[in-house]
């Protein structure tokens, strides 16, 4: 047959078997499958066994159908292994459109093994094949393929019953009872168990035999003594191999407490011991050291109290000087405080000049080298334009060329012209970057002295030089800014140097400290 009833009570290996079988064969274990929401009813069952049924007729898939008492318990599930075990189908199954679907499938799959030479599906290979030669092909498969595990256990009330209402359970199925463990597998199993307390418990590895020995001897005894109180109260108690093995495993768990606690209490005495011996041999070591050592303890104490002197009297002389620091630091912090307002008045002083300066350089960005082309084409350039170029060229220490010019009374007098060293100026390559980083600080008074009568000069404005030229309009400004800047600078040159003399003072001061 190629299904089996396995019969047992619970615990006595059943399922167990059937997988090992299972694994031998290489066949897939297939069991009911709970949802998502771990409810299993009558729909859930026949989404199983569709399943199951498919996998076997149309994929050919040999595999293991393992169901116990309770899954035999849920609604129709008998009477759907009955079918299955006796004919191999399930009637009302499929919904006609599934049906129509996978008579499709099936066909395509009958046409495909019967072109690899088997027979039986040569009938149904045709899409002319009656649907009930398909169906019946089918079935064939499943009965091939789907082999049924039904573990039962004959100590339950519904198990007669079952047999009688449903045959097949005996005529389709090879029947193997499961008995209780003889004593050597209840002695083997004990063995293997408690194997881990070998490693855990090594002081207790001689006793682990008898502890074995005991363990299979307390399970008959538990046998014997239930079937006694069956006996006298008629009910039937069950003690399987599932419970021998709970009993193993809180027998290990014992163990394992109490082993571990004698070994810890075993290892904190020798280790107390120990400790007492290490202690008792430091201690006279100790005092032998001491011993050596007092008079060398007697010289250091009078060391240390000559130092104890020294550091007190060093302490004195340091918080005398501290107090002189105290007085420098605030003599120090008052000249920072006047260096600071000259400071401050320097600046304030340089700020009245800074607006005109920064307009001047403004003017000066702005022009074009258009600008500076139209001024050195000049032949005859305007009064004011000249006058420009001179006081640029005074700023800058440009010398005048000697040009010989005839009197009114017919002399020949050598005058400084201006034009011609102010065109070549023009013509410098950088010009007006010359301009914008002038060391305005560095213009000697000779130089201002020179320049006055240009800046007294009514003429000599922006704007109307404006008028006549965009260069000399912002060469006009720039020369005025640095003339008002320069007059400023020589006012606040006492301030500055008070200013020196005092950062000098701060300077030395903070050295000091």
């Amino acid at each position: 047959s190629r299904h089996l009833l396995l019969l047992g009570l619970p615990g006595v290996g059943r399922r167990s078997s059937a997988r090992l079988a299972a694994a031998l064969l290489e066949m897939v274990v297939l069991e009911p499958t709970a949802s998502a929401s771990g409810a299993y009813g009558q729909l859930e069952w026949r989404d199983d066994v569709r399943r199951w049924v498919v996998r076997a007729g149309r994929d050919g898939t040999s595999s293991m159908l393992l169901l116990s008492d309770g899954d035999l318990a849920r609604g129709s599930a008998l009477d759907d292994v009955h079918e299955l075990l006796s004919s191999g189908a399930v009637f009302g199954l499929f919904a006609a459109e599934e049906a129509d679907t996978l008579l499709f499938e099936l066909r395509a799959v009958a046409a495909t093994e019967a072109r690899d030479g088997v027979r039986e599906a040569e009938v149904t290979a045709t899409d002319t094949a009656d649907a009930a030669d398909v169906w019946a092909w089918c079935a064939g498969r499943v009965r091939e393929r789907l082999h049924l595990v039904l573990c039962v256990s004959p100590a339950d009330a519904n198990f007669k019953e079952r047999l009688r209402a449903y045959p097949s359970l005996v005529d389709c199925c090879s029947i193997d009872a499961l008995a209780d463990w003889p004593d050597d597998a209840l002695l083997d199993v004990a063995t293997a168990k408690l194997a881990p307390l070998l490693v855990e418990a090594g002081p207790l590895a001689p006793s682990l035999p008898e502890l074995a020995a005991g363990a299979a001897g307390c399970h008959r005894a538990c046998e014997r003594a239930f079937m006694q109180f069956g006996g006298v109260s008629g009910r039937t108690v069950a003690v399987t191999a599932g419970s021998y093995l709970n009993m193993l495993e809180l027998l290990l768990n014992l163990v394992r407490g109490d082993a571990s606690a004698v070994i810890e209490r075993q290892r904190r005495y020798a280790a107390g011991l120990h400790t007492l011996a290490t202690t008792s041999e430091q201690v006279r070591q100790m005092s032998s050291e001491l011993e050596e050592l007092q008079p060398l303890l007697l010289r250091k104490t009078a060391e240390v109290d000559a130092e104890a002197a020294q550091i007190a009297a060093e302490q004195r002389r340091a918080d005398r000087e501290r107090a002189q620091v105290e007085v420098e630091e605030a003599q120090c912090l008052l000249a920072a405080q006047e260096a600071e307002a000259l400071k401050r008045a320097c600046e304030a002083d340089l700020s009245t000049a800074m607006p005109a300066l920064e307009s001047a350089v403004a003017a000066l960005k702005a022009l074009r080298k258009e600008d500076i082309v139209e001024v050195k084409s000049m032949k005859n350039p305007p009064d004011g334009v000249r006058l420009t170029l001179e006081a640029v060229c005074i700023l800058r220490c440009v010398l005048p060329s000697k040009k010989a010019v005839r009197t009114s009374l017919g002399q020949m007098v050598h005058v400084e012209d201006y034009w011609d060293a102010s065109r070549k100026m023009l013509a410098e390559r950088n010009f007006i970057g010359s301009l914008l980083s002038f060391k305005k600080d560095n213009v000697a008074d000779s130089t201002l002295t020179k320049l006055t009568p240009y800046v007294d000069n009514p003429a000599f404005q922006p704007d109307p030089i404006g008028r006549a030229s965009k260069a000399a309009h912002g060469l006009c400004k720039w020369v005025r800014a640095v003339h008002e800047y320069c007059v400023v600078a020589a006012l606040v040159a006492p301030k500055r140097a008070a200013l020196r003399e005092a950062e000098a003072v701060v300077a030395g001061a903070s050295a000091a400290l």
